[in-house]
Order: structure tokens, then C-alpha cells, then sequence
């Protein structure tokens, strides 16, 4: 039977995001109420891509970092959340203050500033 490979994911991000160790994690993930799904060296494997993840641990993962499903295969919530800070940010700012702002952001990335 060969490897199948999943993809990427942020499942370590999300429990990272939340400030939880891989043993607070596990404690959190339950196959049902008092049923512990999988132990704390399982998710390690899992996050470093050595084991699979199956559906049911996804959405037991889902649940237990408040999330979603999609978001833990799709979302980095430790670049995403700083996103949406900058984001909420420049939306707060005034038209002159979102121009200054973007030159600077540009400036400090290494990006020439041009007109936009």
C-alpha cells in the first residue's frame, strides 16, 4: 500500500494560535464525551506530516481550536491574524494616512513604492 500524501495543513498554526500544547490538545480531542480520540505523541505525528489524519480527527480538531475544518487545511491563523489587524488598520485610516501607510509597509518589505 503506498503513502497517500494530504497536502499541507495548520493544524500545529491553529493549536499554536490558541496557545496549546500538544497534551492540552489531546485532552481536548474526544472520538465522543469521555472518549479520548488519540494521544498526544499521535497529534505530533500528525502535525509533522509522519501519520495521516482521518475526517473524524479533523472535525474533533475543528472543535477543539474553534475553528473550522476548511481553516485548519486552508489558513494560517498565525499570518492570517496579522493580516487582518494591518488590514483593519488601513480601513480605519484616512485616505492621505492609508497612502503614507502603504508607502511604508512597501519601503520596509523592499518593494518600490509606485503609484497605485
Amino acid at each position: 500500500m503506498t503513502k497517500r500524501d494530504l497536502g499541507k495543513h495548520y493544524i500545529r498554526e491553529w493549536r499554536e494560535y490558541r496557545g496549546l500544547s500538544l497534551r492540552k490538545f489531546a485532552d481536548r480531542l474526544e472520538a465522543e464525551p469521555g472518549v479520548p480520540l488519540m494521544s498526544h505523541a499521535n497529534i505530533g505525528r500528525i502535525e509533522t506530516g509522519q501519520q495521516p489524519y482521518d475526517q473524524e480527527f479533523l472535525e474533533a480538531a475543528a472543535v477543539a481550536l474553534g475553528t473550522t475544518v476548511t481553516d485548519l487545511l486552508t489558513t494560517n491563523p498565525l499570518i492570517d491574524d496579522a493580516v487582518a489587524k494591518l488590514t483593519a488598520i488601513l480601513r480605519a485610516a484616512t485616505g492621505p494616512e492609508q497612502e503614507m501607510a502603504l508607502r511604508v509597509v512597501r519601503e520596509m518589505l523592499g518593494k518600490a513604492d509606485k503609484a497605485s
